[in-house]
């Protein structure tokens, strides 16, 4: 029992914690999933997983696709509306009261939670105890983030920032004809890195930001916050100049331009290791009109990344020889709602899954954040154990409309197929 009782604090802290960040209008979100089941199990069986739990991947798909989430915010607070296969699920809104919060769930229809700010500035100092490194991380609040970064990494970052542009070699503009990914261009311009500049420069500027206090106490919160123990400074800098010592040994780029479409640009670029005639790796960049092609391919590994961007429309693909073809498309539609959609590809031709987020304006409450005639349950008398007797049976008041709906459960089944076993009775040699 005092676990739950955790486990429902903590919900009533996240939620008062996403009740701050509230939007000052009534925002409406609409999120909902398509998954296609047969594609998702043709995708885990060739990444390996056994035949006898694809069945449990085409219930899971089946389950996403069912789900529907609808978040609305408003000015004083926020609702969430979770439903499956149609049917509502799962309804909680929240509403800021004097000191605090008030919080009304279909899960508990008898009672409303309330929390004072007090109890979430404790709660929060809890958390934050027992996660590694978050207290140093939040300073003790969510803006003491900001102090966790010193004020000269951006001369850091400037001067990495410089000694690239050192580096840059620009030779001398060609005039011709040069016809390159459709486009025609008329000006030609030869450019490369001067590497053992660049190293040397960048080798100097990570020494020096290693020795710097201030950067190497920002990595130690950094890697504490994550759990791991901290490197020390000489560790980070033989990791910088290892890092280093293992970029490219020569770089070549060219630069095309066109006097009569100035909205049109293409640059190349190769990366050699010394003794090597194939490119380690190559890229390319396209500008025309607004729209940017990014192409990067790496030789060895076969990996080839290009993301294309463009008004309202961004395709980011992924392909790593024959063992993976992964493409990211997302589309905005602006008008009265905005429409997110993202096809999800993963070694098929078909969308593996579709996400369509749709943010609209006016959204209303329909789950009422007031007592009436419901019975006010603190989160303080939760923490200290004080719940009344008949709360267990108020919770699977709620859970029971659940568990008792016929499509909600066969979305659950589909998850734990059960296994057909064929019993062949043997045959005697005798013929018994």
């Amino acid at each position: 029992m005092k676990k739950m009782i955790r486990k429902l604090a903590a919900l009533a802290l996240a939620l008062v914690m996403v009740l701050g960040c509230a939007a000052a209008s009534a925002t409406t979100v609409d999120v909902a999933f398509n998954v296609d089941g047969e594609s998702a199990k043709t995708v885990m069986g060739g990444f390996g997983m056994p035949e006898q739990q694809l069945g449990a991947v085409e219930g899971i798909a089946k389950l996403l696709s069912s789900l529907g989430v609808k978040v609305i915010a408003l000015s004083d607070g926020f609702e969430l509306d979770l439903s499956l296969a149609g049917t509502e699920a799962v309804k909680v809104g929240m509403a800021s009261v004097e000191g605090g919060a008030a919080l009304v769930t279909n899960l508990l229809p008898n009672y409303y939670l309330t929390v004072k700010n007090e109890t979430v500035q404790q709660l929060l100092q809890q958390v934050m105890q027992n996660v590694p490194g978050l207290g140093a991380l939040m300073g003790g609040n969510a803006a003491g983030m900001a102090g966790v970064m010193p004020e000269n990494l951006g001369a850091y970052l400037q001067d990495l920032s410089a000694a690239l542009s050192g580096a840059m070699v620009t030779g001398t503009p060609a005039q011709g004809t040069y016809e390159l990914e459709g486009y025609t261009f008329d000006t030609y311009v030869p450019m490369s890195i001067d590497m053992p500049k660049l190293k040397e420069s960048v080798k100097k500027t990570l020494g020096e930001m290693f020795k710097d206090e201030s950067i190497t106490s920002m990595i130690t919160t950094m890697t504490g916050a994550m759990g791991s123990s901290a490197p020390s400074a000489d560790d980070l800098k033989k990791g910088a100049e290892d890092f280093v010592d293992h970029m490219p040994d020569t770089v070549t780029m060219e630069s095309y331009a066109s006097s009569t479409n100035p909205g049109v640009t293409y640059v190349t670029g190769e990366a050699y290791y010394e003794g090597q005639t194939a490119p380690a790796f190559t890229t390319k960049v396209l500008s025309a009109d607004g729209d940017v092609t990014i192409m990067f391919t790496m030789t060895e590994t076969e990996l080839a990344i290009t993301l294309a961007i463009s008004p309202n429309h961004v395709i980011l693909q992924v392909n790593a020889g024959d063992n993976l073809h992964l493409v990211l498309d997302g589309k905005v539609e602006m008008g009265d709602e905005q429409v997110f959609t993202l096809d999800v590809y993963v070694n098929t031709e078909a969308p593996l899954a579709t996400v369509t987020v749709k943010i609209g304006q006016n959204g209303e409450r329909t789950l009422p954040v007031e007592q009436g005639e419901k019975t006010e349950l603190t989160v303080e008398d939760m923490m200290a154990g004080k719940m009344p007797e008949t709360f267990q049976t108020d919770l699977y008041s709620g859970i029971m409309p659940l568990l008792s709906n016929p499509d909600i459960m066969q979305l659950f089944t589909l998850m734990n197929p059960v296994s057909t076993v064929t019993v062949e009775t043997p045959v005697s040699v005798d013929g018994e």
